[in-house]
């Protein structure tokens, strides 16, 4: 397990700690069938067209990458992964990369369980974002993916976890205790001014 209390700031703890367990909860191939399945239908009409014929290829490789990263790859890439869960930020470790991120809870609007079969799943926190320009949000999310700030993550997966329901629970009611400890706090400000 990583050491995580190295990183924690002033009045930060620990709530919870932990790493994947590849190979449980949902493989989510539903999707990667769905393309697969397109791609051979479509794949049909190649007989009458070359654009029919590249749509199908598209459809096919597409649908049989997904398919391999959801059995095989996301295995070995989360394998070495180990998360943490304070009363202030998220935390997740890649021992491969070795590469520590966060995120603060205050800036998770969404926070919800995937692919959760046999008390294993996916669970993901993440910023919403309230742009009224579509292609200031664009612009967002390729910043986001081509230059992450390390200690302000967008949004971040803990992939695999064993009772990803009640981690859930910990992460939405660290965050409620956070918010109503700002909101105390801001309205103390203001009084004493």
């Amino acid at each position: 397990m990583y050491n995580f209390s190295n990183h924690l700031l002033e009045g930060e703890k620990i709530l919870y700690q932990g790493q994947p367990v590849p190979g449980k909860g949902s493989k989510s191939v539903g999707g990667s069938l769905l393309l697969i399945c397109m791609g051979l239908i479509v794949g049909i009409g190649s007989l009458v067209s070359i654009v029919f014929f590249l749509v199908a290829a598209l459809f096919l490789g597409l649908g049989i990458y997904v398919l391999v990263y959801n059995l095989i790859l996301k295995q070995k890439r989360i394998a070495d992964d180990f998360y943490c869960l304070t009363n202030m930020r998220v935390m997740k470790y890649e021992s491969k990369k070795n590469k520590l991120v966060f995120g603060y809870l205050a800036y998770y609007d969404e926070i919800r369980c995937n692919n959760v079969k046999d008390n294993f799943g996916d669970l993901y926190m993440g910023m919403v974002i309230n742009e009224s320009s579509f292609f200031k949000t664009i612009e967002y999310t390729k910043k986001s993916l081509t230059d992450p700030d390390p200690e302000n993550m967008p949004s971040i997966t803990f992939e695999s976890i064993e009772s990803p329901y009640k981690v859930e629970k910990l992460v939405c009611t660290a965050k409620e205790e956070l918010l109503r400890k700002v909101d105390s706090q801001n309205s103390n400000n203001v009084s004493n001014v």
